[in-house]
């Protein structure tokens, strides 16, 4: 219709006529790609309120995982710094209550849980380049790196605790059954003390691998708490746990 009327103008020459059709047609554009462009808004903040729900929810089990993580590694920690001081100092096993829990700390390593299966999904598709938020993809991506960290890191400790090759090592002095879940009441009957006692150094690289992860799991905690008050809206709660991570 528009483009018959215009032909009509033209012949006319009615130039007036002529230029008002053109004004119709390009806003009409305009208004058309406007509408469009609104429209891929609107379902681009849909997404996006919806990946944020469900980071969250993600992130409050991951939080609760992460504090038993950390309650265990402090266990862990202690427990093998002392049977670091008894294999230094004892000759034979000691006789004391807690001594399969010594023991089997050494041979032991939690770890916070993985990453985020929203945020893994963020990544794939490329969505948390699209968060409105800077605050939030940094804090993301901090979150991320240190999450492939500790993982490497998990690996890497039961690699090397693991590992066979030396007849001293310490797993080579623990005569553990073949039912996993009977070691803590057999282990401190069945551990070759004088054994372990000459691999002690490779105890105490374990244990300051312990700690090592437990420090990257208190930081990997901090990181969680601030994608959850930047979820929140709660930029100073935010700052403030940084401030106190510093």
């Amino acid at each position: 219709m528009i483009v018959r009327r215009l032909a009509t103008s033209l012949r006319k020459q009615d130039w007036m006529a002529v230029s008002l059709e053109i004004l119709i047609v390009v806003v009409g554009v305009f208004l058309g790609l406007q509408v469009n462009n609104w429209n891929e808004d609107r379902l681009a903040r849909e997404a996006e309120r919806d990946l944020i729900l469900r980071l969250e929810v993600d992130l409050q089990d991951a939080r609760a995982d992460t504090i038993s993580a950390i309650a265990s590694l402090e266990t862990l920690t202690g427990r093998t710094g002392i049977l670091i001081d008894l294999l230094r100092a004892e000759e034979t096993v000691p006789d004391r209550p807690d001594m399969d829990g010594i023991l089997g700390a050494a041979i032991r390593v939690d770890t916070p849980p993985g990453l985020s299966a929203t945020y893994q999904e963020m990544i794939s598709t490329g969505s948390l380049s699209s968060l409105q938020s800077e605050d939030l993809r940094r804090s993301l991506t901090q979150y991320g790196q240190l999450g492939e960290v500790i993982t490497d890191m998990a690996n890497a400790v039961v690699r090397d605790m693991m590992a066979f090759d030396n007849p001293d090592s310490i797993m080579a002095a623990y005569d553990m059954p073949g039912d996993w879940s009977r070691a803590p009441e057999t282990m401190s009957t069945s551990v070759d003390w004088p054994k372990l006692r000459r691999a002690r150094g490779q105890v105490r690289a374990i244990w300051v691998d312990q700690n090592v992860m437990l420090r990257a799991s208190r930081e990997q905690l901090t990181n969680i708490d601030i994608i959850l008050a930047l979820l929140r809206g709660d930029t100073e709660e935010a700052d403030r746990l940084r401030a106190a991570d510093n």
